[in-house]
């Protein structure tokens, strides 16, 4: 069985809500106009960045950030559409395509910035676990 667009929707609306993400966007005063996912099947995106030179050799493409935060695409299904991918890969996806609203190509700069927005991240998490805050019905620890 495929997950129904609406849990697909709600993996969105989590990863768009969790406290760590939203440190990062407020710290980094960054703004996504839309979160949005990007169909597994479709890899018109994953040829244009290796034809512009941006593709990893036929790697998966997993995000997509349209200019600088317009729109930040995530594949949350996995390659054969029956399920959902782990969240704590989706967080960093999500992570790695913020980092792309300040730098485009994946050079130094770049894992520079994302090692300081994961940094942002999980300090945020542990934070809420020493208050013992939960989220969602899980520890914050949990989700990051």
């Amino acid at each position: 069985m495929h997950p129904h667009p609406f849990e697909a929707e709600k993996l969105l609306r989590k990863l768009a809500t969790d406290p760590g993400i939203m440190a990062i966007m407020t710290q980094r005063r960054y703004t996504v106009g839309r979160l949005c996912e990007m169909d597994p099947a479709d890899d018109k995106l994953q040829k244009q960045q290796q034809a512009a030179g941006e593709g990893g050799g036929g790697a998966c493409t997993l995000g997509y950030n349209q200019n600088a935060g317009q729109r930040i695409y995530i594949r949350v299904r996995t390659d054969d559409l029956k399920s959902l991918r782990e969240y704590r890969g989706l967080v960093n996806t999500l992570v790695h395509e913020l980092s792309h609203n300040e730098f485009g190509p994946h050079t130094e700069p770049f894992w520079r910035l994302y090692s300081e927005l994961k940094a942002i991240y999980l300090r945020t998490h542990a934070a809420l676990q020493r208050s013992g805050t939960v989220v969602g019905g899980s520890s914050t620890m949990t989700l990051a």
